[in-house]
């Protein structure tokens, strides 16, 4: 049978080894290169190599794809903060003052759409007062300083609760 580059023996790096040696009564060092030699490599063996390295290439692919999706969903990623019902509306501002509990308060009140979170906090983006401030609210949240609170957020409406009347804004 013919030998093939892939069944010749295969031979490592030089390995560099230190043998004490003795000079008129002086110990010294030596150091002589050496060849380390492996055993020739069958097909069968060398088929192995190539099937765990397939593997582990395969593997390192995976992360690779899971980490590209991981970019593509933050790099999508957008972030709203409920909590801004900071009324600067003067007239909405005094009608709060005056009654709390007050119906008008969300008579302008227009609702634009919701945004749900990836953590699954939904909000909802209310369009109100004379300057067409944008309210981001989240259920429990109130309408600036006013007893009316965002108490249900739905694709095509809301609802507000003061005291015991409700108030249902379909969508804009």
């Amino acid at each position: 049978m013919a030998r093939t580059k892939k069944t010749e023996t295969i031979v490592d790096d030089i390995l560099a080894t230190e043998k004490p040696t003795t000079k008129k009564g002086k110990a010294t060092t030596k150091t002589e290169k050496t060849e380390k030699v492996s055993e020739p490599k069958t097909v069968d063996a060398e088929k192995e190599d190539l099937k765990e390295q397939n593997k582990q290439m395969a593997e390192m692919l995976k992360q690779m794809q899971a980490q590209i999706e991981q970019l593509k969903a933050e790099s999508n990623e957008v972030q709203v903060i409920p909590g801004n019902n900071i009324i600067k509306d003067k007239e909405l501002i005094n009608l709060i003052n005056d009654d709390p509990l007050s119906p008008d308060i969300l008579s302008s009140a227009k609702y634009t759409g919701s945004v749900t979170g990836s953590s699954g906090l939904k909000t909802a983006l209310i369009q109100i007062g004379s300057g067409n401030e944008i309210l981001v609210l989240s259920i429990g949240e109130t309408v600036g300083d006013s007893d009316w609170e965002l108490k249900e957020i739905y694709t095509d409406y809301v609802i507000f609760r003061a005291g015991e009347t409700t108030k249902k804004i379909n969508l804009s």
